[in-house]
């Protein structure tokens, strides 16, 4: 057993994964937050974690809260500016900043603060800073460090931050998923050997992890290869790295699908929004189906991935098969379409 495998063993105890490879994605991750900070960091790149999923209670502020007891220097960002966050990553030696509610930071067309964008933005790569005036001066903060975002997925995360991203796509825990309750205050005595088992590690293997150099990964484009860089490096030294490409590849392959076919779906409950709005808080089902163009059975397809089926509707002494607008609002709102 190497600290790679105490690692992600860790982690799965408390957090329902989807496979095997994205422990090892979240496990490399967490030794490489060890390689910032004292002048001595070894990576040029850091790929920043987008931990998402398309459902609440996926487990994603479990996943955080049990990073949050590995990686180095944790400083959690829920409602931080811009200004905040490159005066922390400054002055608290790069740490690893971690956001969770990412999708409350950004939620629609042209939303978010900008600032906070440019910081995460610029901060994927050594050498990345911002400029600020002090009195007569300028100021040069650095940005580069670790970044972690969770967040429900609703589209919105600016494509220059999921650029920068590691997609970890969660789900919700399959019935007979064995998992223990997580609570930080219970773990400090096992997490401290852990601790210094990465640090001494990283200490050790810092001459090789510099060493290691960026190069083609065959299946991904330029920015993937370049921002997954300093993982490969560290695998590299447990004889993992191939294994640790294909699952990252798979995990952007996962997340594109998904992506394609969520985008789909969302289009369908925009639709429907302003099918209710221009109905009110009833409609029939062939009322439905005949804004959108579907059949029933299309209908039904794109409606399962939301719990939402059709019911006995009243509207004046009509009763028909229909939907009601309360069916939708939670799946509404948690994609931020009202």
């Amino acid at each position: 057993m190497t600290i790679l495998d105490d690692v992600q063993g860790y982690i799965e105890r408390y957090v329902s994964l989807p496979n095997k490879g994205v422990g090892l994605i979240l496990s490399t991750y967490v030794l490489h937050t060890w390689t910032f900070g004292d002048g001595q960091t070894t990576a040029k790149t850091t790929p920043y974690l987008y931990v998402n999923s398309s459902e609440r209670r996926a487990g994603k502020s479990t996943l955080l809260e049990v990073l949050g007891t590995l990686v180095r220097n944790p400083f959690k960002a829920l409602d931080a500016t811009g200004p905040v966050l490159f005066r922390a990553i400054e002055h608290q030696d790069q740490p690893t900043v971690m956001f969770d509610e990412a999708d409350t930071i950004w939620y629609g067309r042209g939303q978010g603060p900008q600032n906070l964008r440019n910081v995460i933005n610029g901060g994927y790569k050594i050498g990345g800073h911002i400029y600020r005036t002090s009195g007569k001066d300028v100021v040069k903060y650095n940005t580069f460090c670790p970044k972690v975002l969770a967040g429900i997925y609703n589209g919105k995360l600016p494509d220059t931050i999921a650029d920068r991203a590691i997609p970890v796509m969660l789900r919700r825990k399959p019935a007979g998923a064995l998992t223990e309750p997580f609570f930080a205050s219970d773990v400090d005595g096992e997490v401290e050997p852990m601790l210094d088992t990465i640090e001494a590690w990283v200490a050790e293997n810092a001459t090789a992890l510099k060493a290691y150099r960026l190069h083609a990964v065959s299946g991904m484009g330029d920015r993937q290869a370049e921002i997954i860089w300093p993982l490969l490096a560290i695998a590299e030294q447990f004889g993992r790295k191939d294994e640790l490409i294909k699952a990252i590849r798979d995990a952007f392959s996962d997340f594109e699908s998904y992506v394609v076919a969520n985008d789909e779906s969302l289009a369908v409950l925009r639709e429907i929004s302003e099918i209710f709005e221009a109905e009110g808080n009833k409609v029939h089902a062939d009322t439905l189906l005949a804004y959108l163009d579907m059949t029933s059975k299309q209908l039904a397809v794109e409606l399962a991935a939301f719990n939402v089926s059709p019911k006995p509707v009243r509207i004046g002494n009509k009763v028909s098969r229909g939907f009601t607008l309360d069916q939708f609002m939670t799946t509404f709102e948690e994609v931020g379409i009202r």
